[in-house]
């Protein structure tokens, strides 16, 4: 199993999991001030001391992660969330552990439920068994902790013990007196920690026995994920070597065409990685696109195999019929890109081959051909594949004509903006001069293809 994609699955949970718990803490601090309210109204007998002193203790601590969460998120906006910080999940967990201790000792029985928040909080981080092995322990001694401490610091009333009405100030060394000999510490065991510890336990074992088959679940999600990855690495594989064999059978027949698809397949790679640095291609030129893109660039010239060998070969000028006839490769790519590649490629990839090789001749004036079309009437990646497939041909040897020097080209290049070619497409490839001299001087493995 891929371990990479396992951790960065695990970090992703864990962060899901912060923001569900920061939401759960949020609730638990209204809820916190919720009973103040209700205890000033009477419907909590609770001493109106120990209530203050047990939900303001509460409050803070829940106020905490809160505080992290709003002053790094909110306020500061940065751009990695804190729910991806790593010791945030103990500032939670420990945050709840001690604001549900708080809601024991002052509510007691009314709190009785709130023992199973730290266990479920903690259930959220489903990838890591020692914390939650961990707070299933600590949960269970949280609960006479809880109930003892409601007893020597809480409201001596109905909610926990019944208990005379004169004693329910008591102090604690009153309290303590009162317990001694009349069985009211194992009372309190007997009727409220063992009850509430066998809950907690309870619940506990079924946490971890659903996180257990959650991990289970995930492990085979990743596997089933890695096996569909390797898959479709393989057509990916496959579809590289159907493209470049058609560029091979090109090459076959004009002999400047191979060098000429691998080095305007680094040149359409370079433009495409400067224009997704403007946000306004970010959307339109995604990383998959641009891959298909990319990919797809050697089938440009895929319909050259149409043309006579006397004209594609050709030392001199082309008279005005041979010029016409050169021009049916565009349109030829059409039925030879569908004919072999429908049936083993995925749609976008023929449909971007496609684009590519039937309009990598338009002009962004509307004269170019096989359609006239006009701006951005010409697809995208057409756009792109025209600057390099021309750059290329201006510094390559031609059996019609000697190479340009890289200076000329380029200015050939700038000159046609907004013309022949795309002004913004023309402006990235400026941009990246040095890495394209790089290409054109053979330096093919710079260009990161």
């Amino acid at each position: 199993m891929n371990e990479d994609k396992k951790n960065k699955l695990n970090r992703e949970i864990e962060a899901d999991a912060n923001k569900f718990n920061i939401t759960v803490i949020i609730l638990m601090a209204l809820m916190s001030v919720a009973c103040e309210v209700l205890n000033n109204v009477g419907v909590f007998l609770v001493d109106k001391n120990v209530m203050h002193i047990g939900m303001g203790i509460a409050l803070i601590f829940l106020l905490i992660p809160i505080s992290f969460y709003l002053v790094h998120d909110i306020f500061m906006k940065k751009e990695t969330s804190i729910f991806y910080w790593p010791n945030l999940k103990g500032l939670i967990i420990g945050s709840v552990f001690i604001a549900v201790l708080s809601f024991n000792v002052a509510l007691t029985n009314h709190s009785l439920i709130l023992i199973l928040v730290p266990s479920l909080v903690a259930a959220q981080y489903k990838n890591n068994k020692a914390v939650n092995h961990w707070v299933g322990v600590v949960s269970i001694i949280l609960v006479p902790i809880g109930v003892y401490g409601g007893y020597f610091l809480g409201s001596l009333d109905h909610n926990l013990v019944k208990v005379a009405a004169d004693q329910t100030t008591a102090t604690i060394a009153e309290r303590w007196e009162l317990a001694k000999g009349s069985g009211r510490m194992l009372s309190l065991f007997t009727h409220h920690v063992l009850p509430r510890a066998l809950c907690v336990l309870a619940a506990d074992a079924l946490i971890i026995g659903i996180l257990k088959r959650n991990e289970r679940m995930i492990d085979g999600q990743l596997e089933l994920t890695d096996r569909l990855q390797e898959q479709m690495d393989k057509t990916s594989h496959i579809q590289e070597r159907i493209a470049n064999n058609l560029a091979a059978l090109i090459e076959n027949r004009d002999v400047s065409t191979g060098e000429h698809v691998v080095r305007t397949q680094a040149y359409v790679k370079l433009i495409c990685d400067e224009l997704r640095r403007n946000p306004s291609y970010q959307r339109p030129l995604s990383e998959e696109e641009a891959a298909l893109i990319i990919k797809a660039a050697p089938l440009h010239d895929v319909g050259k195999i149409k043309v006579s060998d006397v004209i594609l070969k050709k030392p001199g000028k082309l008279t005005p019929e041979e010029y016409e006839a050169m021009k049916l490769h565009a349109v030829a790519s059409d039925a030879i890109i569908h004919s072999i590649l429908d049936n083993i490629e995925e749609s976008e990839f023929v449909y971007v081959a496609d684009q590519i090789a039937v309009h990598h001749h338009e002009k962004w004036d509307g004269s170019g051909y096989p359609s006239n079309l006009k701006g951005e009437e010409i697809p995208l990646p057409a756009r792109i594949m025209a600057v390099a497939d021309v750059f290329d041909a201006l510094v390559s040897i031609r059996v019609y004509k000697p190479p340009f020097p890289l200076d000329e080209a380029f200015t050939i290049i700038k000159d046609s903006s907004g013309t022949h070619f795309d002004p913004q497409i023309v402006k990235a490839f400026l941009n990246i001069r040095d890495k394209v001299t790089e290409v054109a001087k053979g330096k093919v493995e710079q260009a990161s293809l």
